[in-house]
């Protein structure tokens, strides 16, 4: 069986732009491999097959079958950079494993395949807050009640709550975007 430099292994990195992200956002994968290698992407995480799925379209990753992973080559340089579009992949919050390796190897199979890879920890998470375009009407428009009461020791003021000055200021960003 053929072993592996060590070098090689601390050559081969996978880094994020970001650790965690926003179910939706895209998150920016880079790394380093030798210069021309395909590193094969994937990963794991709650609700999926424990042998990883590949990047795009969730399908259960297959050792050996290099069709089955998401793949980018490494460039002259040794650099390699994928985008990972979470929009529409259908998983759950949580906390995922990526995975970059230099041989077609699920998850179970990387200790037995002799292949070099890292791993990444990414946290994805719900939005906060969704804004519907200008073209959208909401089904239902919340509504803010206010009630005033006075306290006759103290003279009356009003300061806003936080969450109507963040109503206000959404609502402000909202005019703005209309032509």
């Amino acid at each position: 069986m053929h072993r592996r430099p060590a070098a090689l292994l601390l050559a081969f990195a996978l880094v994020a732009i970001t650790h965690g992200a926003v179910l939706g956002e895209e998150v920016t994968l880079t790394g380093t491999a030798p210069a021309g290698e395909t590193v094969y992407l994937f990963f794991t995480g709650p609700n999926l097959p424990a042998g990883g799925v590949d990047l795009v379209h969730l399908d259960a990753v297959a050792t050996g079958e290099p069709e089955t992973f998401t793949t980018v080559t490494a460039g002259d340089d040794g650099r390699w950079r994928y985008r990972w579009k979470t929009a529409g992949l259908g998983i759950d919050p949580g906390t995922y494993t990526v995975y970059a390796s230099d041989r077609p190897a699920a998850h179970n199979d990387l200790g037995t395949s002799d292949a070099t890879y890292s791993t990444l920890a990414v946290s994805l998470r719900r939005p906060g807050l969704v804004i519907d375009g200008p073209d959208e009407t909401p089904k239902e428009t919340p509504t803010t009640r206010v009630e005033e009461t006075e306290t006759p020791e103290t003279p009356a003021t009003t300061t806003p709550s936080p969450g109507l000055a963040a109503a206000a200021a959404l609502a402000l960003l909202i005019a703005k975007r209309r032509p």
